[in-house]
């Protein structure tokens, strides 16, 4: 086989043919041949040459594929890189290889093509900017979201798998009232945001994002507005030992440092028995099948939040995984309780006085969740200020308040651990169908420690009762709005795996006589 200038010997199966007969798509054959070439050219050393040599010829995919292993070899070869993959310079037309890092490598050029540098760390503040400026309590905003928040969701909900499918720089999607534009911000109408670490760089082979998404039914146009940013878990280490779990405590893997949160208590119905529900990111790699995690012990507080560094983590179990689930519509786990760690109602870690005081609870109100109420988020409206009234306790930063503004977003999460099969970008996977929560510039909805916390409404009635509407996945860094899993889809997907019938917890106390 002849590529480029290189010549080499190769053999492929059966299999591999029959895979790429079935292939419906350029960028399937892509990926499949490069995974299938990755195999056999891991000491070629191919370059900027062998690149145009092969995009010269007609109707050949080498070119790509000598792409992808050049950004492959770099990421392998530079241990700061965490990603690497070619793009188009959109004002200059220029073929870079561009390198994501956490720190610069000062690398100008690799296999003589010209290299940037972008960073996880390094995105604008354009859309926290944007986010801060729109006055949700102006009667002109609030109008707004009245007359189009349901219709602009559903656009987004139509059209985001498809996006994330066909540009891989697309980070995050969620819909926002307040579009920036080159000459300050439009409140004029809704848009759909697009994240992506470098708003003019265009991966190798795709198109530009589109500048407007329609309706599906009734055919209105909402703009796209694309920002920096990107999403990332909210895994951290953090806090006390609870005898009895209490939701919005520091939990983790045992042998593990990484810190997530105890989230909704739940029931399995056949037997009686007590779980909880937390994310399934938390117990990496999120590649690794889920069965090969069932049965893995988990500690309250986490390993990393141990104050003495003697602390047994066997006295600190509280349960095991059962089932879990990454990616679809969910990243959830569901943990059994062991029973010695059994609580005896719905409590909450303790909360600062100031937040329950901004959360519009009294300073000395003891949140309880005892009923398990729940509520589908994508009903709530704007007309009783619902959307308004949204909560969450979680390990990191307690008790926070923010605002529900999509009901359909979808993100890109990524693998921690590097996967190169065939191309120099970590192993994705797309989550869709979620919630997004914007924070108040007060305090910020969730940042790390918090994955895994509960998100509630808050009823506007003479008790503040609260709903249920889901569970905090993460967040979009530089923008500061929450990611969250609706509990609905949570409770089908993690039931269906594991055969058994879940729900929220409900504690029932007998009523005092006299």
């Amino acid at each position: 086989m002849i590529i480029g200038r290189h010549k080499f010997s190769m053999s492929i199966t059966e299999k591999d043919i029959a895979c790429l007969k079935e292939l419906n798509s350029d960028s399937e054959f892509r990926k499949m041949g490069s995974m299938i070439l990755a195999k056999h050219a891991e000491h070629v050393c191919f370059d900027k040459d062998d690149f145009r040599i092969e995009e010269g010829k007609s109707r050949s995919f080498a070119s790509y594929i000598v792409l992808d292993m050049i950004c492959r070899k770099c990421v392998m070869e530079n241990v700061d890189i965490e990603e690497a993959y070619p793009a188009l310079e959109e004002s200059k037309g220029e073929l870079l290889i561009i390198c994501v890092s956490k720190q610069r490598t000062c690398l100008s050029e690799y296999k003589r093509f010209s290299t940037r540098e972008i960073s996880f760390d390094g995105t604008s503040t354009e859309s926290l900017e944007a986010e801060n400026v729109l006055d949700k309590d102006d009667e002109n905003v609030k109008d707004l979201i009245r007359r189009y928040g349901i219709e602009v969701n559903e656009t987004l909900s139509h059209h985001v798998l498809r996006l994330m499918e066909r540009h891989s720089n697309l980070e995050a999607a969620r819909v926002s009232f307040v579009r920036s534009t080159k000459t300050g911000y439009d409140y004029s109408e809704p848009c759909i945001v697009l994240y992506c670490l470098g708003k003019t760089l265009v991966p190798y082979g795709e198109d530009l994002f589109p500048v407007s998404l329609q309706h599906p039914k009734t055919y209105r146009t909402f703009k796209t507005d694309v920002r920096e940013g990107y999403f990332t878990t909210c895994l951290n280490e953090a806090t006390l030992r609870h005898q009895e779990l209490a939701m919005g405590c520091s939990i983790g893997e045992k042998g593990v440092n990484a810190c997530g949160t105890l989230g909704p208590l739940v029931e399995f119905v056949k037997n009686g028995d007590m779980g909880f529900l937390t994310v399934r990111h938390l117990f990496e790699p999120i590649t690794k099948p889920d069965n090969h995690i069932q049965g893995t012990e988990v500690v309250q507080p986490s390993d990393g939040d141990v104050i003495s560094p003697s602390s047994s983590s066997d006295d600190r179990i509280c349960g095991i995984v059962v089932t879990s689930n990454v990616g679809g519509e969910t990243d959830a786990a569901l943990i059994r309780i062991y029973p010695d760690r059994i609580p005896q109602r719905g409590k909450f870690i303790s909360v600062d006085e100031d937040d329950l005081n901004f959360a519009g609870f009294r300073s000395n109100h003891q949140l309880t969740f005892d009923d398990g109420a729940t509520t589908d988020a994508r009903t709530l409206t704007t007309e009783d200020m619902a959307t308004r009234r949204i909560i969450k306790i979680g390990s990191a930063t307690g008790l926070t308040k923010g605002t529900l503004s999509t009901t359909d977003g979808a993100v890109r999460e990524r693998a921690k651990e590097m996967m190169y099969d065939y191309n120099g970008r970590r192993y994705p996977i797309i989550i869709n169908n979620l919630l997004c929560v914007d924070s108040y510039y007060t305090k910020i909805f969730c940042q790390k420690g918090d994955s895994g916390s509960a998100v509630f409404l808050v009823e506007d009635d003479a008790n503040n009762s609260l709903k249920c509407i889901g569970m905090v996945i993460g967040n979009i860094e530089n923008d500061c709005a929450g990611v969250i899993t609706p509990i609905q889809n949570i409770l089908s997907v993690l039931q269906n795996k594991c055969g058994e019938k879940l729900r929220l917890k409900e504690f029932k106390f007998e009523k005092m006589q006299g």
